[in-house]
């Protein structure tokens, strides 16, 4: 067997070794070297013949460029020089440790892409460096996590070495940030022949150059098979479905074959921006028991808020419901997103429907499958296998933490509810004492409407005693009007509102005093998957045994051959692998999964349990209502009556008759009833000291008016202030009968 040489070579500040490779592309190799005098590690990239079929004065012109590239975005290049003993040119570049993109998509942890937070790190990244190559005039053509298309063009000459007709446009940028996005986001490449891109070329071609505008992806599952396309990210992929919503179009409008359709830099530049600018609010869906991600921008309102939330939840508008903290989310429907309170995974905002309890559904990650394990020894075969086997257990890892996050969530929004359901009936008891305070003072008003009408009665009895106009009659029967029916209706609104009083304290002693929701709870907050059974630890601990297993084949594979020792090492190794896969697998689906399901029903029965306290407190909320509409009208109409009243009684002082004709006798001491008019006795002279008393009597009863007038007018203030009332307890009444 021949081995390769091992060589130390230098230029006159940089030296290397050539067995530090860090990697190796068509043009050429890259090591990693150091400086001669400081020591600091670099990269440093030699180049092949191949590299060399361009002009030198090309190759110097386009180095110098790339030299005076700054920002932090853009591998540096530190120094060009030349080799004494070759006389070729070598570049130095900043060494990143941290390894490439492809390398760490190539992990079995991100075989389904990267997490969000990590991919919006290289969208930011990706973006704020291409938009400076641009700036500077610069076509980068080569952006990948590993070897992918770039264009139509590119792809005719590169792929099918077919001549190129023109020369490169900065669109191959956005078709190879397209491809880039679509590999970081899902694990896979968009667009996927048969048998691949380097077997298949002829489909590769077609695939790029057929594309149905709107499609992100293209696979051709079987040999000369039809290609299926899609416009949506696969399922498998990690990112939420808020971030999907935004991401897709973007793919969609830089991955655009028509030039017609297709993204300009400006318009994706734009979109990245709007994206990582925007705010986001996690929600908690309970009916489906769901963790949500709601991007927002930073000025959105709470109406827009609401929009989103019913994309993701189905949940209109007008039916949702936000708990957060224990409390009703109220926020001012002009407030910015950008001012409402944080939230996160585990204390997100929970929303619910609170005209449908519909908990028909709870949604969880189901696992890819397993690979088939055989029964044949492949040091080629079992490292691919071994990968898989890490990238499903390590899915598995990532579910048993969601399924935990959710099930704590429920327990959370349960406890969030009774606060706000115990928040929300002490808000009914002192609304119900509030409304009572408000009926009291109808019925004061209208004791003292009915006062009035008796004292203005005796009043007009000694004054038009003996008169016998039609016109003061019909005056006095106008009077009578204004109270007739009033003492009825009053006491009906007092019959209303002691049935309300009578329902408030049933629903105040099962939901304040007895506590039901606890109690129904009491029992059911040790169901699921808890803490303290630790079962993200548990398929951790098997997850870096299968990990570990993983790495040991990829090394017996570079090794080619293994001992008869090794060999039985493998095979042992091969059949703990194919345990512990089914280990971690087994534990999902039949111990963390069904624990989930258990909780989520508990949750289910006592939200549905709960929603029942919930409509008895609507329908207090109703009935209330109904009382406080009810006396406001009688309020508003006793200070009409009064208003009304005052003129009549004004009217007939001031009438001609009472001008002039005064009583022929001396008022008697009983006051004859409004409704029956005093008989008319014949006109005599009255004496001074019969004209002093009337006098005196009339002042005596205008006092007493005065003084019934002064009452009426501060219970109408009160009124007036208790008129604001309202019932601000967030409780939704639609389609609870009145009672």
């Amino acid at each position: 067997m021949m081995q390769t040489v091992v060589q130390m070579r230098s230029t006159p500040h940089y030296v290397w070794s050539t067995a530090d490779v860090l990697g190796q592309g068509a043009t050429g190799s890259v090591f990693k070297g150091r400086h001669k005098k400081t020591g600091d590690l670099c990269a440093i990239k030699t180049f092949n013949q191949m590299s060399f079929m361009r002009p030198v004065d090309v190759q110097m012109r386009e180095f110098e460029m790339v030299l005076k590239l700054k920002h932090r975005n853009i591998v540096k290049l530190l120094d060009i020089e030349e080799e004494p003993s070759t006389r070729q040119k070598v570049i130095v570049m900043e060494i990143c440790t941290g390894g490439s993109l492809y390398t760490i998509l190539d992990e079995p942890e991100n075989a389904y892409g990267l997490h969000e937070e990590e991919f919006k790190l290289v969208m930011k990244d990706v973006a704020a460096g291409m938009n400076y190559l641009r700036e500077k005039g610069i076509v980068h053509r080569d952006l990948k996590p590993g070897n992918i298309m770039r264009c139509i063009d590119m792809y005719e000459r590169a792929v099918l070495r077919r001549p190129m007709g023109k020369s490169f446009k900065a669109t191959v940028d956005l078709w190879s940030i397209g491809v880039t996005f679509y590999h970081v986001a899902t694990g896979s490449l968009p667009f996927r022949p048969y048998g691949g891109a380097r077997r298949n070329k002829e489909v590769m071609f077609k695939i790029t150059t057929e594309k149905p505008s709107g499609a992100i992806s293209g696979i051709q599952h079987t040999e000369d098979g039809r290609l299926e396309w899609s416009r949506a990210l696969p399922k498998t992929c990690l990112l939420s479905r808020g971030f999907k919503d935004l991401l897709t179009p973007l793919l969609a409008g830089i991955l655009e074959c028509d030039s017609m359709k297709m993204w300009t830099f400006e318009m994706f530049f734009e979109e990245v921006t709007k994206i990582l600018n925007m705010d986001i609010i996690h929600i908690f869906n309970i009916s489906t028991a769901t963790s949500l991600r709601v991007y927002v921008n930073p000025t959105d309102t709470f109406a827009n808020v609401q929009e989103l939330v019913a994309v993701q939840t189905d949940i209109p508008a007008a039916r949702q419901e936000m708990i957060f903290d224990s409390y009703h989310f109220a926020v001012s429907h002009t407030d910015p997103a950008s001012t409402y309170p944080k939230t996160s995974p585990d204390n997100p905002i929970i929303v619910l429907d609170n005209v449908h309890t519909d908990f028909s559904r709870a949604e969880y990650r189901e696992l890819p499958k397993l690979p088939r394990f055989g029964t044949s020894f492949s040091l080629d075969n079992d490292a691919p296998l071994a990968k898989v086997c890490a990238s499903v257990v390590w899915d598995c890892q990532r579910s048993t933490a969601a399924l935990l996050l959710q099930q704590n969530v429920m327990r959370k929004a349960v406890k969030w509810f009774i606060c706000v359901m115990s928040r929300e009936t002490e808000q009914l008891r002192t609304d119900t004492h509030l409304l009572g305070i408000k009926v009291t003072n109808s019925d004061l008003a209208l004791r003292r409407l009915l006062d009035q009408h008796f004292l203005h009665g005796k009043m007009l009895a000694l004054l038009c005693y003996g008169t016998s106009s039609s016109d003061v009659q019909r005056k006095q029967g106008e009077l009578q009007q204004l109270v007739d029916g009033k003492r009825e209706c009053m006491q009906k609104i007092l019959d209303e509102y002691a049935n309300c009083e009578k329902q408030m304290k049933w629903v105040e002693e099962r939901i304040l005093v007895e506590e039901t929701l606890k109690e129904l709870w009491k029992d059911k907050d040790t169901v699921g998957t808890q803490e303290k059974d630790r079962s993200v630890e548990r398929t951790q601990y098997v997850l870096d045994k299968v990990v570990a297993t993983f790495l040991q084949f990829k090394k017996d594979k570079s090794l080619k051959r293994l001992s008869y020792n090794e060999e039985q090492i493998h095979k042992f190794e091969k059949q703990k692998l194919s345990a512990n896969c089914i280990k971690a697998v087994s534990a999902y689906a039949d111990e963390f999964v069904p624990k989930f399901k258990h909780l989520y029903a508990e949750v289910a029965r006592w939200f549905q349990k709960a929603f029942l306290y919930r409509q008895k407190l609507a329908k207090v909320v109703n009935l209330l209502d109904k009382v406080s509409t009810a006396s406001d009208q009688m309020a508003g109409n006793l200070q009409q009556s009064v208003q009304k009243q005052h003129r009549i009684v004004d009217s007939i002082l001031t009438s001609d008759v009472l001008q002039n004709q005064g009583p022929s006798q001396p008022p008697s001491d009983v006051t004859p009833p409004i409704s029956a008019p005093p008989s008319v006795a014949p006109s005599e002279p009255m004496s001074h000291s019969e004209v002093v008393q009337l006098q005196a009597s009339v002042r005596a009863v205008r006092e007493e008016i005065k003084l019934s007038m002064a009452e009426a007018e501060e219970s109408t203030k009160l009124l007036r202030q208790l008129g604001g009332f309202s019932l601000e307890n967030g409780i939704h009444v639609e389609g609870v009968a009145n009672g």
